[in-house]
């Protein structure tokens, strides 16, 4: 498959990851992004106003990094600490389900979803509302200094739905690395 990317000289296409690089195939993408119906709240209907015909995802309309992006990415550079690299040179704003709009209008289809915790999509109707629903109610209390009635309730759903028999207790962690420490602790006590 030929590399073709609008504006990018091909001996400097070796700086982009293989999956900016392979964006364009000879083949046209089947997806399409088709504006929601009923907008989800502002941003999607920025992005409903601004796409009112179907697309196909992904829809590359600037070289990659666009103009914007090169422009965000300089002052990102500037501003942040330069021990938090980036792996792509992609600037996202708005999503909806699998598609991702660039700072430019680039629409990618978004396979990292965001690094693996947007598993139903982007601004998915039902996450939405209840994300909206735990804010207008708590929107953070930290469960390892006080007893939030969230925090044992998801563990009581855990345990009820668990593939495992007899009474289990759940451990919430912020990081693969923390859970992974704690089984390692629970395993060492255990044996």
């Amino acid at each position: 498959m030929r590399c073709v990317l609008p504006g990018i000289p091909p001996a400097t296409l070796h700086v982009y990851p293989v999956c900016i690089r392979t964006m364009h195939s000879a083949a046209p993408a089947k997806v399409t992004w088709q504006p929601p119906t009923k907008p989800r709240s502002d941003h999607v209907t920025q992005l409903v106003d601004r796409r009112s015909q179907t697309r196909p995802v992904p829809d590359i309309l600037t070289e990659l990094p666009g103009p914007k992006a090169r422009a965000h990415i300089a002052f990102d550079e500037a501003v942040t600490s330069p021990s938090l690299p980036r792996a792509y040179p992609i600037v996202p704003v708005r999503g909806d389900g699998l598609m991702v709009e660039d700072i430019d209008g680039n629409l990618f289809l978004d396979f990292a979803a965001g690094i693996a915790v947007n598993s139903t999509g982007h601004s998915h109707e039902d996450v939405v509302g209840a994300i909206t629903r735990q804010a207008g109610d708590l929107l953070h209390f930290s469960a390892s200094d006080f007893y939030l009635p969230i925090y044992a309730h998801a563990a009581a759903l855990l345990d009820r739905i668990s593939p495992m028999s007899g009474p289990t207790r759940v451990f919430f962690g912020n990081s693969g690395a923390e859970v992974v420490e704690a089984a390692l602790k629970l395993a060492r006590h255990h044996t």
